[in-house]
């Protein structure tokens, strides 16, 4: 009988041991995948500290293939400043702004991602008269978003504006989001991407203004 208790004890120290060793090559095989991924994303410019490796991404997610598919994704010509041409369409709406009815004008426009098949729609209201006095309240409801991004998404930090001669330029800072899934990993991607546009607010609108789309990496 303690023959077989003993037999039974090592039995299961052995399945145990089994377990933990399959585990551990598990763990092993994910951590040397996100080190492969890791390695070409910053060799795209991207900056390590902008990847979050995470088990499920919820929604729309881009389905690379493989790690050198990565590029085709984030191609390195997309760390430079890249500049479009896009017309600006124009409408005024009345907004109440200290017990008064202010007239603001309302800008949109879609800039293009460099690269990929998706743009950027972003607007932004502005009080023409207040932006001569450079005040706070000269612009608001900045807002923007991806079109045919397949999930990818841009968050504002903040924005800013200053006056250039007759022109005003506009900066809205943030980030553009990729959710992705290569080879069992899931991953959010980060690129601090900045628009700037330049305007100039007593114009007919019928101009073609300046604007470019600049993306951050690391290198």
């Amino acid at each position: 009988m303690p023959f077989l208790v003993l037999m039974l004890f090592l039995s299961i120290i052995s399945c145990d041991s089994s377990n933990d060793d399959l585990v551990d090559a598990k763990n092993v095989e994910k951590l040397n995948k996100q080190k492969q991924i890791l390695n070409k994303l910053e060799d795209l410019g991207i900056d390590p500290k902008d990847v979050t490796f995470t088990d499920d991404i919820v929604g729309e997610k881009i389905i690379v293939k493989s790690i050198e598919d990565l590029e085709k994704i984030f191609p390195k010509s997309i760390n430079q400043e890249n500049i479009e041409l896009e017309e600006f369409t124009n409408k005024s709406s009345s907004k109440v702004a200290n017990d008064n009815v202010a007239q603001y004008t309302h800008f949109a426009s879609t800039i293009t991602v460099p690269g990929q098949s998706m743009s950027i729609y972003y607007e932004f209201f502005f009080y023409r008269w207040a932006l001569d006095y450079d005040s706070r309240n000269a612009i608001n409801g900045v807002s923007a978003f991806t079109i045919g991004g397949n999930g990818v998404d841009y968050y504002i930090d903040n924005y800013d504006f200053y006056r250039n001669l007759l022109n005003y330029v506009m900066t809205i800072n943030g980030n553009l989001r990729y959710p992705i899934s290569i080879d069992g990993q899931n991953a959010s991607i980060t690129r601090p991407a900045k628009i700037v546009c330049n305007f100039n607010p007593n114009s007919n609108f019928s101009y073609i203004p300046h604007q470019h789309l600049l993306i951050l990496g690391s290198k």
